[in-house]
């Protein structure tokens, strides 16, 4: 069985081996190299870039990569010669994994059901508002980026959804191949837990108060206004003693510059690109608070992951967050006066403590080995629908 896998990641290529700062990583792309025969990725690619803070994908010994052209340029001849190379591999190719949004994924979806090949959709967003919430050019394609994902999501032959039921309402389907599965990969370690209480007990109620975020630094709807709000807001209390930092690629201009506007400098850091899942498990383990105030999400893997560090969390009521999290800690979509009321709650030693227990606990239920399972069996199932 030949595969191939369609998406807008980018895909870094160095001594044969590929490398992402994505959610593509080597253990996702092992839930595909076990259905196939011969396994291929067709994705964009930017070699200029460097590896040291990059997540392994994989090595071309073990799979194959196709550079695609950048169609976010919306440039013609990239368009023309994107459909030409998305011809060919898809005739070359039994089985399509398509993931949305795209806009790879959608123009591959047009060519495969031209060609009457089979395929799976996996949707990990929304695209009207990560489109829409993502700069002025993603306003004006995420309306018709919604209605043309929707369109093939309800007329697909098998979608798999990361959230339970958000993207299921949102974007429905006909097929009764479907399935709600998290794309999460955790391996759950106890221990974690136990060293996160024993950072709690060591800590003073006058200690720094470590805040973390993740996410794609040019992304707006995650949150990063509404977070630096709320700290400003706690600054103007007279608590000076909470520092943020960020983690995630993309050009910072926009977060830089609200630090500046608020006053933050000295409490806010943005550390960039950390590898996956060491670097980033291991900064998860410094920090004392997470934040995901997202104006849209569906499942947040970086909240999931932070949880299954026994980090205390705090979230917006976007997409399926309020069923990650307990009530109190979860705030409207932008209301940076709640969120710092949760913040300040949470710096609480005790509250804390009962936080993270309660996040780790409930991490539980995104085990690698029952999602695998779930996951493979799904995926067998719409190879052969």
């Amino acid at each position: 069985m030949k595969i191939i896998f369609f998406h807008d990641n980018v895909i870094t290529v160095r001594e044969q081996f590929l490398f992402s700062s994505g959610s593509l990583n080597s253990k996702v792309i092992s839930r595909y190299l076990e259905l196939s025969d011969k396994f291929s990725l067709a994705t964009r690619k930017d070699n200029s870039r460097s590896t040291e803070n990059l997540t392994l994908v994989g090595s071309l010994k073990d799979l194959n990569h196709f550079s695609l052209p950048n169609l976010s340029s919306f440039k013609l001849q990239n368009l023309i010669k994107c459909y030409i190379d998305l011809s060919k591999l898809i005739y070359e190719n039994n089985f399509m994994i398509i993931r949305l949004p795209s806009l790879i994924g959608l123009l591959a979806l047009y060519v495969a059901k031209k060609q009457h090949k089979n395929y799976l959709i996996e949707l990990v967003g929304c695209p009207l508002d990560s489109y829409r919430l993502h700069s002025f050019i993603g306003k004006i394609i995420s309306i018709p980026m919604y209605f043309i994902t929707r369109y093939y999501v309800k007329n697909a032959e098998s979608v798999l959804y990361v959230t339970d039921s958000f993207l299921q309402n949102r974007y429905p389907t006909n097929t009764s191949q479907q399935i709600g599965c998290s794309d999460v990969e955790l391996v759950i370690d106890n221990k974690v837990l136990a060293k996160r209480i024993e950072k709690i007990d060591s800590k003073s109620k006058d200690d720094f108060v470590r805040i973390g975020m993740i996410g794609f630094l040019e992304a707006k709807y995650k949150g990063f206004e509404t977070a630096l709000k709320a700290l400003s807001l706690i600054k103007k209390k007279g608590n000076t003693n909470y520092f943020l930092e960020i983690v995630g690629g993309g050009n910072s201009l926009y977060i830089t510059n609200l630090v500046k506007e608020l006053g933050l400098d000295n409490q806010v850091n943005i550390i960039g690109v950390l590898s996956h899942p060491n670097g980033v498990f291991n900064w998860l383990d410094s920090i004392d608070i997470y934040l995901q105030p997202s104006s849209t999400e569906g499942m947040p893997r970086a909240l999931i992951e932070a949880m299954s560090r026994a980090c205390a969390c705090i979230g917006s009521n976007a997409g399926e967050i309020p069923e990650l999290l307990e009530y109190n800690h979860v705030h409207k979509k932008n209301d940076f006066k709640k969120l710092s009321q949760s913040i300040l709650e949470l710096s609480d030693l005790s509250t804390m403590k009962l936080n993270s227990k309660n996040k780790f606990l409930k991490s539980k239920e995104f085990n690698k080995k029952i999602l695998d399972k779930k996951r493979y069996s799904f995926y067998n199932k719409s190879i052969n629908y």
